[in-house]
């Protein structure tokens, strides 16, 4: 585990409840830029929340991660807190586990893994349009 992850994991979760999608992409596309190491990273944080466009010292994002960028928000934590019992429910082991509808699909850990119905890019998405179709037929398991 890299040393700011638990901060970096309260910051993205916040930043996914309170921003707008595209901001929240552009958050996590910006601290994953610049190694895993530095995710989580305080200064990194909010450099990266003025890139994509959150106020972050003003804003629910903020308030919920710490505004001082520290990962240390109550409300933060205890996302961190929910989304490890979620992932826990689902059996989920390993960080890099695509769910689609909540149903694991694929592992990335070194490579990957578990992926029967493939790991490219096409693959994903038509997992991602059945589910879809299924959800709007009624057929959600």
């Amino acid at each position: 585990m890299a040393p700011g992850e638990c901060a970096g994991n309260v910051q993205q979760l916040c930043a996914a409840k309170y921003a707008t999608p595209s901001a929240w992409w552009e958050f996590i596309q910006c601290q994953n830029a610049h190694g895993r190491f530095q995710v989580g990273v305080p200064d990194l944080t909010l450099e990266c929340a003025h890139k994509a466009g959150i106020e972050w010292e003003t804003g629910p994002v903020g308030s919920c991660a710490g505004v001082d960028g520290s990962g240390k928000g109550e409300e933060g934590i205890e996302l961190l807190r929910e989304s490890l019992l979620l992932g826990q429910g689902l059996g989920i082991q390993k960080s890099c586990t695509v769910l689609i509808n909540r149903k694991k699909v694929c592992v990335h850990d070194g490579g990957w893994k578990e992926c029967d119905g493939g790991h490219e890019v096409e693959d994903f998405v038509k997992r991602i349009n059945d589910a879809y179709e299924d959800i709007n037929a009624g057929r959600q398991n």
